[in-house]
């Protein structure tokens, strides 16, 4: 999935799902750990239809 966020830095669970080719749930608990590593970070503000930024990568470019 690291890979994948280098080309699409931003994704729902859905995306994560469909890529990985795994259930809901079992997305759902990998983007909550990404999440608690500060890897990915919440940016809709929403509780359904999330999409989440992968906030290190994003950072490079903010600092530039």
């Amino acid at each position: 999935m690291l890979e994948h966020l280098y080309l699409h830095p931003a994704v729902s669970v859905s995306s994560v799902k469909d890529l990985l080719g795994i259930t809901y749930p079992a997305a759902s608990n990998l983007v909550k750990k990404f999440v608690e590593l500060g890897i990915l970070r919440e940016i809709t503000g929403h509780r359904r239809n999330r999409l989440f930024r992968y906030e290190p990568y994003i950072r490079l470019f903010n600092e530039a």
